[in-house]
């Protein structure tokens, strides 16, 4: 047996760990890493009902409203979605071992389902970074001018930023001050420029393209 799970759980779960990492390693041949985490995935479950429950469960007595105390214990800890979706696939493998074995009747994650990863919020500049930032390219310099006139552009229109490196010279109208855009299915739309942005592009076309 493992003595490092025995020192983190108890025997009897510490032998069916042991058991069910041994069977991953020969039959299916698993790195020596997915086995740890595997490992460390149910050590730390083990531990934590443990802990929660105040008494010592072994895996083998493990039921659905462990699993969810568990579920709940790793949301207020703060631990990220992929880690907690990782260590229930750990869980799901182990106990499908188990009944293989004949060691359970019942799947405890049969009612479990992954959380669901929320989508992280966009990031935005303050007025005060915008404008920093449109300040940052020397005009003087002919690449850099093309980069104060394409940000311009950027910031009037709000087009994409795979939109705004493929625009053609032809879908701009600096007189009518429109943008002509070709976006996702093809769909055209015309994109307001703005007086700012009209008249950097209109400098950086007759003082910097031609170099």
């Amino acid at each position: 047996m493992n003595v490092a799970f025995e020192q983190k759980i108890n025997s009897d779960s510490a032998q069916m760990l042991d058991e069910f990492l041994q069977s991953l390693q020969f039959e299916k041949g698993l790195s020596a890493n997915t086995l740890a985490a595997y490992g460390n995935d149910l050590v730390q479950f083990g531990q934590c009902i443990e802990s929660v429950f105040d008494t010592q469960l072994t895996f083998s007595d493990v039921e659905s409203e462990h699993i969810q105390a568990y579920l709940q214990h790793r949301h207020q800890a703060g631990f990220s979605h992929r880690s907690t979706s990782r260590a229930l696939s750990a869980l799901r493998a182990f106990f499908l071992f188990q009944i293989s074995l004949g060691h359970r009747q019942t799947n405890p994650m049969n009612q479990v389902t992954n959380p669901k990863a929320q989508a992280a919020l966009p990031k935005t500049l303050t007025e005060g970074q915008v404008e920093a930032l449109l300040e940052q390219p020397n005009i003087d310099n002919p690449l850099e001018f093309r980069d104060k006139a394409m940000l311009e552009v950027l910031y009037a229109t709000g087009l994409r930023v795979t939109e705004l490196v493929s625009l053609q010279l032809y879908e701009i109208s600096l007189q009518q001050g429109v943008v002509r855009v070709t976006g996702k299915g093809n769909k055209e739309r015309l994109v307001p420029l703005g007086e700012t942005a009209v008249e950097c592009v209109s400098a950086y076309l007759k003082q910097a393209r031609a170099e």
